[in-house]
């Protein structure tokens, strides 16, 4: 029953919430995850920005010090935004490329979340990765079958404790893991892989927030651009 099954995914996403540890980035999907829930379950309509909003306001009053020395909290904000934000702008300016087995849809993604976090990286971490594109798009589609996998495991190795069953269940999630890793490393070791700005904290903090206010001017402006080009198009079907 509907009802049954919002409770069963409730309880399903606190439980990986806490087996993953609770990190920031996981308890802000976990409560986006569970706003939009709710609101399928009560028939209402669900707004990803609403939910970050809310998600991320009840983090920061439950632990404050995550505005300011989470970056793994920030990192996750950031690119949330990106892509609900500048997603649906990214795909439409790339309209013409096919969809590739869905390789595009995961390619404006991680594009749309790249753009909006290299400003916070760069503040951050004071360099700019020229491989993390390429590096993301690699490994991406590799995540969910390891998280999986992941999970798997570890319901296994709960069972059978450290039995050879539990040893033998590990190998394939150690294996696609391992892989992960190699593909980082091999992009990291990569030439110009990254470049370090070893520049003033005033420096960064200009070039930063002019590169947030120029993403926020670009995708106001061409939000309204394709809600222009959707009205027009919604009035020559209507004629």
């Amino acid at each position: 029953s509907r009802r049954r099954s919002f409770w069963l995914l409730v309880c399903a996403v606190i439980l990986f919430t806490g087996l993953t540890g609770a990190q920031p980035a996981t308890v802000r999907a976990s409560i986006m995850g569970l706003m939009i829930l709710l609101a399928q379950y009560l028939g209402r309509q669900s707004q990803s920005g609403h939910a970050l909003l809310v998600a991320a306001t009840a983090m920061v009053a439950w632990d404050p010090s995550l505005l300011l020395f989470d970056v793994g909290f920030q990192l996750s904000i950031i690119a949330t935004l990106g892509l609900i934000y500048l997603s649906p702008i990214v795909s439409a300016l790339t309209s013409a490329i096919p969809a590739l087995y869905g390789l595009k849809e995961v390619g404006v993604q991680t594009l749309s979340a790249y753009i909006a976090t290299v400003p916070l990286i760069l503040w951050t971490f004071h360099t700019v990765s020229f491989v993390a594109l390429p590096a993301n798009l690699a490994i991406l589609l590799l995540i969910p079958p390891a998280m999986a996998l992941g999970f798997g495991w570890g319901i296994v190795a709960i069972v059978a404790g450290g039995t050879w069953i539990a040893e033998l269940a590990a190998l394939p999630v150690t294996l696609l893991l391992s892989v992960i890793v190699g593909i980082a490393a091999w992009f990291a070791d990569a030439p110009f892989a990254q470049s370090t700005f070893e520049v003033s904290a005033v420096v960064r903090g200009m070039i930063v927030v002019t590169a947030y206010v120029a993403i926020i001017l670009f995708a106001r402006i061409m939000t309204r651009r394709l809600r222009l080009r959707e009205q027009e198009g919604t009035i020559l079907l209507n004629i």
